[in-house]
């Protein structure tokens, strides 16, 4: 028997069906990521309106199918659009690097509701100004706490000892390597002690007050060259 499902939901992307259907995934905070059918949903702007625009945070009501994982969508209602978000380039991009961060890290009907918390709660804030660069990394690095993938930088992930000054960062290892491990492992990337605290730092504060980041670039390269290597062996979506 089918079952009609009440929930507030983050949508993440949406694919033309058909000439008027879409196929909408979305973040469900009760059910995890879910796929659904959005009948005549380009033509009726009753039933769901701008609902199902990707980053906007809505209440949805979907019918599940027990032999079925698609499931169909009935109503969809803006709870936080995304009208201001498209106002700003740099708003866009944030907006669409974390879409892209949870579409790749979330899994079919598995309940995360630390992560659509923080989605719900970085979304809500790049609507209301341009992200700056901690802010940024600071979700970033949050979610991959969440994800189980929490850079390790009190102690060397390979011998354990405390390293007080400038290190490495081993992908493999998921966090610092100090240099005597790092002089044999030529993949380790730089990880200077100034950049180890302002990660440290970014990790525990809230987003809104996110520790400023005086030279972004290494911590964006880090970053993006870690969650690569997270993905490439640990998903296969």
């Amino acid at each position: 028997m089918s079952e009609k499902i009440i929930t507030r939901a983050i949508i993440l992307r949406r694919v033309a069906y058909g000439e008027a259907d879409w196929i909408v995934t979305f973040f469900s905070r009760d059910h995890g990521r879910m796929t659904g059918m959005a009948k005549s949903a380009r033509k009726s702007i009753k039933r769901f309106g701008s609902g199902l625009e990707p980053g906007a945070i809505a209440q949805v009501m979907f019918t599940a199918h027990p032999r079925s994982d698609l499931v169909r969508l009935e109503e969809s209602s803006v709870v936080v659009s995304t009208t201001k978000i498209m106002g700003s380039l740099e708003r866009i991009e944030a907006m669409s690097r974390a879409v892209r961060l949870a579409l790749s890290f979330l899994k079919d009907h598995q309940s995360a509701v630390d992560k659509f918390d923080l989605l719900e709660n970085y979304l809500t804030l790049v609507g209301q100004t341009d992200p700056q660069a901690a802010m940024r990394y600071s979700f970033e690095l949050k979610w991959l706490k969440y994800a189980g993938y929490e850079p390790m930088l009190a102690s060397c992930v390979s011998c354990g000892c405390a390293e007080e000054g400038d290190a490495g960062f081993s992908f493999h290892g998921g966090g610092m390597v100090c240099r005597d491990c790092g002089q044999t492992q030529q993949s380790a990337y730089p990880l200077p002690k100034q950049m180890r605290e302002t990660i440290a730092n970014l990790l525990t504060s809230p987003l809104e007050v996110a520790t400023a980041v005086d030279n972004e670039s290494p911590i964006a390269a880090l970053l993006e060259r870690y969650t690569a290597y997270i993905l490439e062996h640990n998903f296969h979506h």
